[in-house]
């Protein structure tokens, strides 16, 4: 059996590389998806990808993806995700030495991935591949890994891309739901893991984090946290941002929100039955009901308690823009003005510090 699915395998890829993929492809074509797991990032791809010509790639920098990379990375890769290769300021980051030079692993793994030189049997799905492999003209590229990467691929490769947050607590409850069925695998020793090898590396981002982190205690609270680190260390970045910020709850609500979306990212608006699709990772779960419905579903999941908790780690993070309502508030501000960080002295004095690398590149401020 192992022999025949090998060989099936064989096939695929030799399909893919021989006829399927245009050989003329233009990886600055390539759509990039990126949030925080439970986040709503599979199912915006998978929309976008259901206009004629889009192929989308799952998780291209899931441990099965860049198992290469992480081989030679680091042992803090292995726990979380690649780090952040550049600070508040197009200043080097964590992990600035290890990703943003041609010629290092992560570096080829993202170029080949967006150009289509992949090993497509990884990715292959008959849900979202068999209608558009006849023609492939834009991949749909998505990551819950990016978020911390997400400014420098966009900026390196010349990218567009979609950067879409969710309300903390539905995320930290979705979360919640996956390990109550099963559906992670259980780890005795997670929470104290992640206390010791990955709490350190959310210090580096930001000192002022560290009195956060070191007040976490219970599992919704440490979710809370990452979700906080993954959506605060990008909104911090340079201005103009190089994607579009969106909300989960706006797509789900709103139709001008995906004409804005796909205006940005030059590609069709999706049709609305399109867009009332469930994910294959909602549908895979067993649930049902619409996905307006799951916008507030999170208040039936968590106790009081819980929600206290997680928008008290998130207030404490600086954000601003979640409360205890289930939409977004004031999101023009990480979107329009020139914000460096969040909750720093230059906002308590009504100013914010502006950065002098705005329009660099990538590649301009390693130098």
């Amino acid at each position: 059996m192992n022999i025949f699915k090998g060989l099936i395998k064989d096939w695929i890829d030799f399909c893919w590389e021989k006829w399927l993929f245009p050989r003329n492809y233009d990886p600055r074509k390539t759509i990039i998806v990126s949030g925080t797991p439970r986040g709503g990032t599979t199912w915006l791809a998978e929309t976008l990808a259901q206009t004629p010509g889009y192929l989308h790639l799952f998780e291209a920098l899931a441990p099965s993806h860049v198992a290469v990379t992480l081989a030679k990375a680091p042992v803090m890769l292995h726990s979380w995700e690649p780090l952040c290769p550049f600070g508040a300021y197009g200043t080097p980051g964590v992990g600035a030495e290890l990703y943003v030079m041609p010629n290092y692993l992560l570096y080829q793994h993202i170029q080949r991935t967006i150009a289509g030189q992949i090993q497509f049997s990884e990715y292959f799905s008959l849900r979202n591949a068999l209608h558009n492999l006849k023609f492939v003209k834009r991949l749909v590229v998505k990551f819950i890994r990016g978020n911390l990467l997400l400014y420098w691929i966009l900026k390196e490769f010349d990218l567009k891309g979609a950067l879409i947050i969710r309300h903390p607590c539905a995320v930290v409850a979705s979360q919640l739901h996956q390990r109550d069925v099963g559906e992670m695998t259980p780890d005795p020793h997670w929470f104290e893991r992640i206390r010791i090898y990955q709490l350190p590396i959310y210090e580096q981002f930001d000192p002022a984090f560290a009195k956060v982190i070191h007040s976490v205690k219970t599992t919704e609270e440490l979710l809370a946290l990452e979700w906080c680190i993954r959506t605060i260390v990008p909104l911090r970045q340079p201005k103009p941002h190089p994607w579009f910020l969106t909300t989960y709850e706006g797509l789900v609500e709103d139709m001008k929100e995906w004409e804005k979306l796909c205006s940005y990212l030059d590609c069709p608006v999706p049709s609305e039955d399109a867009i009332k699709r469930p994910s294959s990772t909602y549908q895979k779960k067993g649930q049902v009901g619409s996905l307006g419905a799951s916008i507030e579903k999170w208040r039936r999941k968590l106790s009081e308690k819980q929600i206290d908790d997680i928008l008290r780690i998130c207030s404490e993070m600086g954000v601003d823009f979640y409360d205890k309502t289930p939409y977004p508030k004031a999101l023009d501000k990480y979107r329009q003005c020139s914000v460096a960080s969040l909750g720093t002295p230059d906002e308590q004095n009504g100013s914010f510090q502006q950065s002098g690398n705005e329009n660099k590149s990538a590649a301009e401020m390693r130098k």
